[in-house]
């Protein structure tokens, strides 16, 4: 699972920002919202529109898509735009993986070509170690040695595709959890699932996608029935609702109901099997089908976690997450910055969305 991530001139962030999903001394929801290492499994950024909130959660989509994406990545679209001094980013993500701990960080040097650094460490001993076009991969089995890597592309990824990761089961699974991870931007009509294999057409998957997904409604008390029509070999999905008598076809439904089931397979696949969940734009369904989501998402996972980004304040009091859980994205100057409302100890039962309004948690322009 994802414990904690950092950004330093990237996009919006102009200075170190850090994230940390390890949980507090907080005991509301630690049953459903906390796994059992300790790691929270979400958490919410929220600002005022050109806060940086997407900026919080697309440090981790650059990731996912340096990793798993086939289209080119131009990089040069990601430097902090108000840092002309300092030309270069720095991520830098920990995860907790089989009870090991992977830091892996990414410099980019802004220039022609870009020079890229990488670090990969397991329980701090080195294992990836790439500058520029040369790296080196440590394994006493089969150790890698590389000195043609592309400027736009991570060692990291050559390794995971030519299968030399294969034989260290720690960095294996952790490849694996991020790419069952996917990425939802409702205003944009985006579903991104870095899995390909969740995304298909196959009628197999259709099926198994429709009963799960049938099962959702059923556990959320929504009155739908999602219905597969095969009429000379053509699928076609359908929506019934309890009161009507007749299945009408998805493309005659909202957008929100539209856009719900378009997300849903990913949903269930993070939730069962692992990996992030990114939603940015969060807020286009209903405040009381959005809480529900959330709380079956935590109660029902292992090892998914969901990043949400956000600037509806409803979910704040809905007592599906933990103030370690909610970060108040605003700007700072000409950088942005954020504050983890736990940091400023509210109690367990205060009105959150009452408090950021009065300006506890910073992000309200006077």
């Amino acid at each position: 699972m994802l414990l904690s991530y950092s950004m330093h001139g990237f996009k919006s962030v102009r200075n170190n920002i850090k994230v940390d999903l390890k949980s507090t001394n907080y005991k509301i929801l630690s049953k459903s919202n906390v796994s059992n290492t300790g790691i929270l499994k979400g958490a919410l950024f929220i600002g005022q529109n050109g806060s940086g909130k997407s900026t919080m959660i697309q440090s981790v989509k650059l990731l996912l898509d340096l990793m798993f994406n086939e289209n080119e990545i131009d990089l040069r679209n990601y430097f902090c735009l108000t840092n002309t001094e300092e030309k270069h980013i720095k991520l830098t993500y920990d995860f907790y993986i089989r009870s090991s701990n992977i830091n892996y960080e990414i410099d980019i040097e802004y220039g022609k070509p870009l020079l890229i650094t990488e670090k990969l460490y397991v329980n701090q001993e080195l294992f990836v170690d790439r500058l520029g076009s040369n790296g080196r991969y440590s394994n006493d089995s089969n150790p890698v040695h590389a000195t043609n890597i592309e400027s736009n592309r991570l060692f990291l990824r050559d390794l995971y595709e030519s299968n030399f990761l294969n034989g260290n089961k720690i960095l294996f699974e952790f490849m694996n959890f991020l790419h069952e991870s996917c990425y939802v931007n409702p205003l944009e009509n985006k579903v991104v699932p870095y899995n390909e294999a969740v995304n298909s057409h196959t009628m197999q998957v259709i099926e198994s996608q429709v009963n799960d997904m049938n099962e959702v409604f059923d556990a959320l008390n929504l009155k739908f029935r999602l219905i597969i029509r095969n009429d000379k070999d053509k699928v076609s999905l359908r929506l019934k609702r309890d009161e009507e008598q007749v299945a009408l076809p998805i493309s005659m439904e909202s957008t929100g109901i539209k856009h719900l089931i378009r997300m849903l397979p990913s949903y269930l696949n993070v939730m069962k099997k692992g990996g992030l969940l990114i939603i940015d734009e969060f807020g286009v369904l209903h405040p009381t089908l959005e809480k529900k989501l959330i709380g079956y998402f935590e109660e029902n996972t292992k090892n998914g976690q969901v990043l949400l980004a956000t600037n509806s304040t409803t979910i704040l009091n809905s007592n599906v997450l933990r103030a370690d859980q909610l970060y108040s994205v605003y700007k700072d100057g000409n950088s942005t910055n954020i504050l983890r409302f736990s940091s400023k100890q509210p109690r367990e039962l205060q009105n959150m969305e009452k408090m950021y309004f009065n300006g506890t948690f910073n992000g309200i322009d006077e």
